[in-house]
C-alpha cells in the first residue's frame, strides 16, 4: 500500500485544534470549517478561539523536488507573509517556516494514518517559544 501524506491528493479535511500559548499560560480551541487541498494551493477556512473568529487563508503550494513543496501564505494579514518549505517522507510531512520581515519562525510536523492526520507544531520570535499546537485534520 502506498503511503500517503496530507499533500498527496486533492482532498476536503475538518480540523480541531488546541493552541497553546505557553508563556501566558493560556489554551485555546480553534478548528477548521474547511481544509482544501488541492496540487497548487490550499484553501483554509477556519476559526479561532471561543468567539469563533474567521480565518480564511490561501496557501500557494508549489512543488519543488519530488518530495518537496515551497509554499507561501497570508493566514493573518496583521502577522505578515509566511513562508517556507514541507518536506515529505512516506506519510509525514515536516514544515518549517519563517514570517517575512520579522523574527517569527517555526515548524510544524503532520503524521497521516487512513484519512486521519495529526499535527504539531510550534512559533518563536527568535528563539522565545511563542505558541505551540496540536491538532486532528480528518478527511471528509
Amino acid at each position: 500500500m502506498e503511503s500517503k501524506h496530507l499533500l498527496s491528493e486533492t482532498a476536503e479535511w475538518t480540523l480541531s485544534m488546541e493552541v497553546t500559548y505557553p508563556q501566558k499560560g493560556v489554551e485555546v480551541k480553534s478548528g477548521g470549517d474547511s481544509i482544501r487541498v488541492f496540487p497548487d494551493h490550499i484553501i483554509r477556512r477556519t476559526w479561532f478561539g471561543e468567539d469563533h473568529e474567521k480565518v480564511d487563508d490561501e496557501m500557494v503550494i508549489r512543488k519543488t523536488l519530488p518530495n518537496s513543496f515551497h509554499f507561501v501564505s497570508n493566514e493573518l494579514p496583521d502577522f505578515g507573509t509566511r513562508y517556507g518549505t514541507y518536506h515529505a517522507d512516506r506519510n509525514h510531512l515536516y514544515n518549517r517556516f519563517k514570517v517575512e520581515n520579522t523574527g517569527f519562525n517555526g515548524f510544524e510536523i503532520s503524521s497521516r494514518q487512513g484519512d486521519v492526520c495529526h499535527v504539531e507544531g510550534a512559533i518563536y520570535h527568535h528563539d522565545v517559544l511563542v505558541k505551540t499546537w496540536t491538532g486532528v485534520l480528518k478527511k471528509r
